[in-house]
C-alpha cells in the first residue's frame, strides 16, 4: 500500500523573495545557457542547488555539492528558506496550452511518499535509469539532506474524488503563491494544513499504485541514499525521515495530463545512403511523400504533423526525412508483422508502442544501432520538438529525422501496470514541475 505523509516543507520567505526570480525548471532540462540565465536572475536561484557550475579548481573538498550545502544552510539560517508551521500537504496546479489548444489545468499535490522498491509494486518506475545521473544526485543529496524538487508521480482514478477534493479546498482558500513562469505558464500553490482533509486523503490514496513520470534517477538514488543510512550500525530500527521521499501526484485520469512524443534524430551512421535505407523502409511501411518549397515548407509540415497523428489513432505511424524538399510518412504495412521483431518477453502493450517499433525496427533492425549505443546517444538524440529534428538534418547536423506521435497515457499505465519498463525516451511530460516551490529537509 502506498504510504503518504504530511510534512514541514521548506519554502522561499516572499518578504524577501520574489518567488518567480528563484524557481527553475528541473535540473535535467536546464542547459548550461539557462543556468548562467538563473544564475544571474538572483544569487538565491534554487538551480545554485540543483544545477551548480563546476569550476576549474574544484576538489574533493570544495566542489559543486559542497557549495550548494553550503549556500543551502545559510538560505535557511537567514531566513531566506523557512520551514512550515505544521505538517501539511501542497496543492500544485499548472495552467498551460498545448499546441494552440485551448488553456489545459493540471492538479495535483505534493506531499511526501515512503519509499518502497520496485518489486513490491507500490511505486513502479516506467523508464530506465543511467548510473552517472544517479551518482550526480547520490553526491548532492549527501551534502543537503533534502529533496530539493519534487518527483512527478501518477495514480489512477477515474472517478476522480481526489481531485474533486483538491479543487473544494483550492476553491476555499487563496494561494500562497500564482504567478506566470518563463514559459508563460501560469503556477499556483496553496497550503493544506487541515488534519482531516489530510486524513481523508491519504486514506483515498492507499490502494493507489504510483507511477513515476518524471524522476526516475531521484526516486532510485533516494533508495540508494536510505540503504546506506540503514546499513549504519547505528541506524534506528524505526522509520527515519529519509525513509520517505518528496512527490507531486497527479491523477493519469484527470484530463489535465499531456504527453510530448520525443523524436528521434539520427547521425554518424558511417556508409549511409538515404535511397537504400528508404527502400529498407517501404519493406514495412506505405510511405507517402510531402513535397515542399522555401515558401510553404512551415505549411507542409504542419500538414505532415496532423496526418501523422490520424494515421496513428490506428497503427504505427511515423514522419520521416532524410534531408531535401520531400517528407515522408510512413504507415505500417502490418502492425502485427512489425510486432514479431520484439523480444518474446515483453507485454503485447509494450510491443504495440511506438516508440518499441522505432527501436527495434528502424534504429537496430535496419540501421544496425546496438541497444548499448543508443543509451549512450551515440548516433541517436531526442527532442520533444519536431521542427528541432527536421531543421537538424536541413542544417546537415544529422541524417535522419524521425518524428513520433506521443505515448498515450493510457499506454504508460498499461505497460507500467504490467511490470514493465518503457524504452529509453519515451515520454515527455508537460509541463515540467517547476524546483524550488516546496523542500523536503530530512535530515
Amino acid at each position: 500500500m502506498a504510504k503518504i505523509a504530511p510534512f514541514r516543507g521548506l519554502r522561499y520567505n516572499t518578504a524577501s523573495v520574489s518567488l518567480e526570480e528563484v524557481v527553475a525548471p528541473p535540473y535535467d532540462v536546464i542547459g548550461d545557457e539557462q543556468r548562467d540565465f538563473l544564475y544571474e536572475r538572483h544569487p538565491q536561484n534554487i538551480v545554485r542547488l540543483e544545477r551548480g557550475k563546476e569550476l576549474p579548481a574544484d576538489n574533493l573538498q570544495e566542489n559543486k555539492y559542497t557549495r550548494a550545502r553550503k549556500d543551502f544552510e545559510q538560505w535557511v539560517q537567514e531566513g531566506i528558506l523557512r520551514r512550515e508551521e505544521q505538517p501539511s500537504i501542497y496543492i500544485y496546479e499548472q495552467e498551460y496550452r498545448y499546441s494552440s489548444e485551448t488553456p489545459k489545468t493540471r492538479r495535483g499535490f505534493m506531499a511526501l511518499a515512503r519509499l518502497e522498491e520496485q518489486e513490491s509494486r507500490v511505486i513502479l518506475g516506467h523508464e530506465q535509469t543511467l548510473m552517472p545521473p544517479k551518482l550526480d544526485r547520490l553526491n548532492l543529496m549527501k551534502e543537503c539532506k533534502a529533496n530539493l524538487s519534487p518527483i512527478f508521480s501518477l495514480f489512477s482514478q477515474p472517478e476522480g474524488t481526489i481531485d474533486k477534493m483538491l479543487a473544494e479546498v483550492a476553491s476555499r482558500q487563496t494561494p500562497i503563491a500564482d504567478f506566470s513562469d518563463d514559459g508563460g505558464i501560469r503556477n499556483r500553490l496553496w497550503v493544506v494544513n487541515d488534519g482531516i482533509f489530510i486524513k481523508s486523503l491519504i486514506a483515498h490514496m492507499r490502494d493507489k499504485a504510483i507511477i513515476i513520470a518524471d524522476g526516475h534517477h531521484r526516486y532510485e538514488t533516494a533508495l540508494i541514499y536510505r540503504h546506506i543510512k540503514r546499513s549504519d550500525k547505528n541506524s534506528p530500527a524505526d522509520e527515519r525521515p529519509y525513509d520517505y521521499v518528496m512527490m507531486m501526484f497527479v491523477n493519469l485520469d484527470g484530463g489535465g495530463v499531456t504527453i510530448y512524443p520525443i523524436h528521434r534524430i539520427v547521425h554518424g551512421i558511417s556508409g549511409f545512403d538515404p535511397a537504400t535505407f528508404r527502400r529498407r523502409i517501404e519493406e514495412h511501411f506505405e510511405i507517402t511523400s510531402y513535397s515542399f518549397t522555401c515558401s510553404d515548407c512551415e505549411g507542409v509540415t504542419d500538414m505532415l504533423l496532423a496526418d501523422l497523428a490520424r494515421a496513428g489513432e490506428n497503427t504505427n505511424a511515423f514522419g520521416l526525412y532524410l534531408g531535401g524538399d520531400r517528407f515522408d510518412l510512413l504507415k505500417a504495412r502490418d502492425s502485427g508483422r512489425l510486432r514479431g521483431f520484439v523480444e518474446d518477453n515483453h507485454c503485447e502493450s509494450w510491443k504495440t508502442l511506438d516508440v518499441t517499433i522505432a527501436q527495434t525496427v528502424i534504429l537496430q533492425g535496419i540501421l544496425g544501432i546496438d541497444t548499448k549505443n543508443i543509451s549512450k546517444e551515440e548516433h541517436v538524440q531526442y527532442t520533444p520538438w519536431g521542427r528541432t529534428a527536421l531543421e537538424a538534418v536541413r542544417h546537415g547536423e544529422a541524417q535522419i529525422a524521425l518524428l513520433l506521435n506521443p505515448t498515450r497515457p493510457e499506454q504508460v499505465k498499461s505497460v507500467t501496470y504490467a511490470g514493465e519498463k518503457m524504452p529509453q525516451k519515451s515520454t515527455f511530460f508537460y509541463p515540467k514541475l517547476l524546483s524550488g516551490l516546496v523542500i523536503n529537509q530530512f535530515d
